[in-house]
């Protein structure tokens, strides 16, 4: 029976670990990083590179706001009602006994009054004489006694203080037919007038007469 000899475990001479590699490579890099920051440190440049890189930073205190206790406003005042009974001050007045009264009053009588004056009433006309008016029969209307018309007209005579009649008589209520009224102021026309007279002198004056034209039976 032929025996196989045991492979050696240890490495070949000339093999690189891969763990091994990747290590030193680290170790160098952190070794390389050193030596330059030692440079840059000694040089000044570091500073420099920081100051430009990380500017300073400020820090401020932080307060704590507490919450500050406002006490509530104190109640109104209370106002109690106090009376006070004030004694009038006596007041003395010095009122001289001889010489003139300070007051004095003057009476004043008042304006007299004027009485209206007195109305005196005219004196009433009075008459001197009599009216004397024609006879009616001989002013009616010979048309309207044909007809067989009556009626009565209301008629105004005015005269002066001589007695004189003064313009035409007028119709102050005519009869309705106007053939008896033109025969009432014809009438009237050619009557006789009595003088007036008021007091001591004579005054024009004004008569009204009513004339009656009717049928004769």
């Amino acid at each position: 029976m032929a025996h196989t000899a045991p492979r050696s475990l240890a490495p070949a001479a000339g093999f690189v670990s891969p763990a091994l590699s990747q290590r030193a490579m680290l170790m160098a890099g952190i070794i390389g990083f050193h030596v330059v920051l030692v440079y840059l440190l000694a040089s000044g440049l570091g500073a420099t590179v920081m100051k430009y890189v990380a500017p300073p930073v400020e820090v401020l205190p932080l307060v704590e706001k507490k919450d500050v206790d406002v006490p509530p406003p104190p109640p109104p005042p209370t106002f109690v009602a106090t009376r006070i009974d004030a004694v009038p001050p006596d007041i003395t007045v010095n009122v001289p006994v001889d010489g003139p009264p300070l007051l004095t009053t003057t009476s004043i009588d008042p304006p007299p009054i004027t009485p209206p004056p007195a109305v005196t009433k005219p004196d009433p006309i009075r008459l001197v004489g009599k009216n004397v008016l024609p006879n009616t029969e001989d002013y009616y209307p010979p048309t309207a006694r044909r007809d067989g018309a009556e009626g009565a007209a209301n008629v105004q005579v005015c005269v002066d203080e001589r007695g004189k009649r003064q313009g035409d008589p007028t119709v102050t209520q005519s009869s309705g037919d106007a053939r008896l009224d033109k025969g009432a102021v014809a009438l009237a026309r050619d009557g006789r007038y009595a003088r007036s007279m008021r007091g001591d002198a004579y005054v024009p004056n004004c008569f009204g007469f009513r004339v009656i034209f009717t049928m004769q039976k």
